[in-house]
């Protein structure tokens, strides 16, 4: 994800815990698709 945001031009402006968060959440199942959207949009620089 990260590098794809990276290469269209947008970067992400978080901690690394936020991130391995993210990833974990992610992983198990609890984030739904529009949460990791939000998530992007409220970290985009």
């Amino acid at each position: 994800m990260l590098v794809f945001l990276e290469i269209n031009g947008m970067g992400i402006d978080c901690s690394d815990e936020e991130l391995i968060d993210l990833g974990l959440a992610v992983a198990s199942g609890e984030m739904k698709d529009e949460n990791i959207l939000l998530w992007i949009l409220n970290h985009t620089k």
